[in-house]
């Protein structure tokens, strides 16, 4: 056994956290924190355990490698005042390709910002796809709003300086980023930590040769208020609504519907494959829904979006439709009649991840997605009714995958460039995918554009549609291979 002494310095402010290293890492099986309070000013004592073995090899922190990013960004965390001073700092640098709009409200009265960002803001143009990100459905995953602000910098900037990978994208397509759908539950998880700084004494023994057993001292330690986000007051705490409601299992269940006409024989001609109409009773006040769900549903029915990615964090991967497993069950493999271009989709961002599909790399918590190559179907993960991926699917033109970022929901700011670094380009390829599949403009044979038009493959259980505006414009998404289309006029 022998003695070791550390100095480790706190915060200066209230904002930058500080990361300090042990001398010899370990690998931590149990920690027992033991504060103790006895001085008027509020300073408290705390004596902290740390049981475990030697951290050796790459995952060594002493080993690990700061990441820097080449863009100048604004790397920090921001609550819902700062989130909308921002985005309207952005839409005023690049009045020529950034609006904003507002879709709705939260239930306590928060309004939901989106930003578009396109070479005509505003309009929809023919030919052009419609592509959504949406972050903050749990209000304490926070890293995705934090990613899509980073990500209306970094496009305003490079676009202005001639990037010609953004400029495809916004020349090319109408890209809308709504940075906080839950922005009451965001605010709950933001909450302020208020300390001081104060100089640590670490006091450690070590013992054994395998197991190292520290039992470190730390002194003059003032009170931690631990509200600020899900690693250090809870791992749900802002996840909820104000309501208490979850906003992904908040959508209305079409997959029951759609599965009980299949066990019918009712699909296509007496039920539809797709654009599965929400049931009437879940329009009623007497309906537990959201004001926030039914704002993004609204947004849904308003815009012909053709791809879109729900951000989350807590996990490293990439999960496709369906999200919901048949006949309630807690889990199981539930495809849809789009899978392979599902996985397409999944791969397309997982695959671009400096981690995600590393099959090496070490496990965010329990679930190993290596066979996946950092994808796996939703449903055969967790089964999740009402998800927003299902209904989108299932009542629009929309492909939705979830996007789980990183394996903390609430980083700290000092890691949000280097999870930049990690989900940048993912973001930028899987914004891509847009423009693939087979795209058009369906008309009559005396030119007419035709509204409502269903697009139907041969041998495929899953149809789409013409808008119902805007030149009446598709696309139909479907992975590499021919196919016989068929055009047909809808009657409802």
């Amino acid at each position: 056994m022998f003695l070791f002494l550390q100095y480790f310095t706190g915060n200066k402010d209230q904002e930058t956290p500080v990361q300090n290293i042990f001398s010899n890492p370990v690998v931590a099986r149990f920690i027992r924190i033991n504060p103790q309070n006895w001085y008027h000013n509020g300073s408290l004592c705390l004596r902290m355990e740390v049981l475990g073995c030697p951290l050796k090899g790459h995952w060594s922190p002493a080993a690990r490698k700061e990441i820097r990013s080449p863009d100048r960004l604004d790397f920090k965390h921001h609550n819902y005042k700062e989130m909308r001073k921002f985005m309207q700092v952005i839409k005023n640098e690049c009045p020529d390709i950034a609006r904003i709009y507002t879709i709705g409200k939260s239930y306590q009265g928060r309004k939901l910002y989106v930003m578009e960002m396109s070479d005509n803001p505003g309009v929809h143009e023919p030919g052009e796809p419609e592509f959504r990100y949406v972050a903050g459905m749990h209000g304490n995953e926070v890293l995705g709003k934090e990613l899509l602000l980073n990500l209306m910098q970094f496009l305003c900037h490079h676009y202005y300086a001639g990037d010609t990978h953004v400029g495809f994208l916004i020349n090319n397509t109408r890209i809308h980023l709504l940075p906080s759908m839950n922005p009451d539950g965001s605010e709950v998880a933001y909450m302020k930590v208020k300390y001081k700084q104060q100089t640590l004494l670490f006091v450690a023994f070590k013992d054994s040769k395998c197991m190292h057993r520290y039992i470190v001292v730390i002194v003059c330690l003032h009170v931690f208020l631990f509200t600020q986000g899900s690693e250090l007051s809870g791992w749900a705490l802002g996840r909820w609504n104000q309501q208490g409601i979850d906003l992904n299992h908040n959508f209305a269940d079409l997959n029951s519907l759609l599965w009980k006409a299949e066990e019918e024989n009712k699909v296509p001609h007496d039920f539809p494959n797709h654009h599965v109409p929400v049931p009437d009773w879940y329009n009623t006040d007497k309906a537990l829904v959201a004001p926030e769900t039914r704002a993004v549903i609204a947004w849904m029915e308003k815009y012909p979006f053709v791809l879109g990615g729900s951000l989350h964090g807590g996990e490293l991967v990439v999960t496709y439709p369906y999200d919901m497993a048949r006949d309630w069950a807690p889990s199981g493999l539930t495809p849809t009649p789009d899978n392979s271009f599902f996985k397409w989709l999944a791969t397309a961002y997982a695959s671009s991840h400096r981690n995600m599909a590393d099959p090496h790399r070490r496990m965010c918590h329990y679930d190993d997605f290596s066979p996946g190559r950092g994808t796996v179907n939703g449903a055969a993960w967790h089964t999740v009714p009402g998800s927003m991926d299902d209904f989108s699917y299932l009542h629009t033109n929309c492909f939705e995958v979830t996007i789980e970022q990183g394996c903390d929901k609430f980083p700290p700011a000092v890691e949000l460039e280097e999870e930049w670094e990690n989900n940048k380009q993912p973001l930028l390829t899987f914004m891509e995918q847009v423009h693939r599949g087979l795209t058009g403009i369906v008309h009559d044979e005396e030119d007419h554009v035709i509204a409502n038009a269903v697009i139907v493959v041969d041998g495929h259980n899953h149809d789409v549609r013409t808008g119902l505006w805007c030149h009446n414009h598709f696309s139909f998404h479907k992975y590499f291979g021919s196919y016989n289309c068929i055009l047909m006029q809808n009657k409802q």
